[in-house]
């Protein structure tokens, strides 16, 4: 009896470890089990080595800041410009509450008029033309009229300066043109000692109506202000 006695706890405890460590590899074996037969965590596994890759320069380059932000008074329009690293910017309309978006290459600055119905971009040269020009010869600018309901874009040349009246009626665009208004300059005496007179630079002011596209130019401006709000 005594001899019973003292196997049978041994015996009990060393069964008692075997089905312990069982479980415990079947336990830690169930999520693998589960997994495999599953195969979502593997295939997801084997996406992500295929697609993801170190950053490279190429891929920060083209990487773009949102600048000149704009939103309407409304909430419903907003416009931003894209800008590279290096490279040429981009203007984007977007509408927030409809699947509407316009884009103007080359664009800066973008406007909204009060109506949110028109919008207003500058637009430079490309940026290979204005490095290689110097600085006597740098293109002009251009100015962009978008129509932020049909998407319709108007290009006006040799522009400086651009904006909306406050009650959104009009643009007006301040050009950037020169030409000799001296008299003087029309000199063609060769033994005259006197130089010839440099052209003055004028600028026209081109009122737009926005409703019947009738203008209105106006010369010899060099600067223009426009009223928040109101006409």
């Amino acid at each position: 009896m005594s001899r019973q006695r003292f196997f049978t706890p041994v015996r009990r405890f060393w069964l008692a470890s075997i089905c312990l460590s069982g479980s415990l590899q079947l336990a830690q074996a169930a999520p693998v089990s589960a997994i495999d037969n599953d195969g979502l965590a593997s295939q997801a596994a084997t996406a992500t080595s295929d697609t993801q890759r170190p950053l490279t320069v190429t891929d920060i380059m083209k990487f773009r800041a949102i600048e000149g932000l704009q939103l309407s008074d409304q909430g419903d329009w907003i416009a931003y410009e894209a800008r590279p690293d290096r490279g040429d910017s981009e203007a984007i309309f977007r509408a927030l509450q409809a699947d509407t978006e316009w884009r103007v290459e080359r664009g800066t600055a973008p406007q909204i008029a009060s109506d949110r119905q028109w919008g207003l971009v500058k637009q430079l040269a490309p940026l290979l033309e204005r490095e290689q020009a110097g600085k006597k010869d740098k293109p002009a600018a251009t100015a962009v009229l978008v129509n932020l309901q049909s998407g319709e874009q108007q290009v006006f040349a040799a522009i400086q300066r651009a904006g909306f009246t406050g009650d959104a009626t009009s643009a007006v665009f301040l050009s950037d043109t020169q030409s000799a208004t001296n008299s003087d300059s029309q000199n063609t005496d060769k033994e005259s000692d006197e130089k010839p007179a440099q052209p003055t630079l004028t600028s026209n002011l081109i009122l737009l109506q926005l409703a019947s596209q009738q203008q209105q130019h106006i010369n010899d401006v060099s600067q223009f202000a426009v009223a928040e709000q109101g006409p």
